[in-house]
């Protein structure tokens, strides 16, 4: 009866979500990678659902490179042509 929805949607059709994963250190954070797929530079907002208090950019070991702004349950991101973005949200 609750219907179907998604915690992360991305607003640029170019943008893919490609993994949704819990943090490798056992923190509880949630991990999400995404890429972009057809050769644009492109802004896009990942809008989520979970109650994320933080958001960081990390490498692809998870290690952190630096904060994301966060309005609410919206994250802005510019992707380069075919690149990958590793997130860390903190709940």
């Amino acid at each position: 009866a609750a219907g179907e929805r998604s915690c992360l949607v991305v607003d640029a059709p170019n943008i893919v979500i490609e993994a949704v994963k819990p943090a490798e250190d056992g923190s509880g954070d949630v991990i999400v990678r995404m890429y972009e797929a057809k050769r644009m530079a492109t802004p896009c907002t990942l809008t989520t659902t979970l109650p994320v208090r933080s958001a960081v950019q990390t490498n692809m070991l998870e290690e952190e490179i630096g904060p994301l702004a966060l309005d609410s349950d919206r994250i802005a991101l510019q992707f380069r042509p075919f690149e990958i973005k590793t997130l860390r949200l903190r709940m």
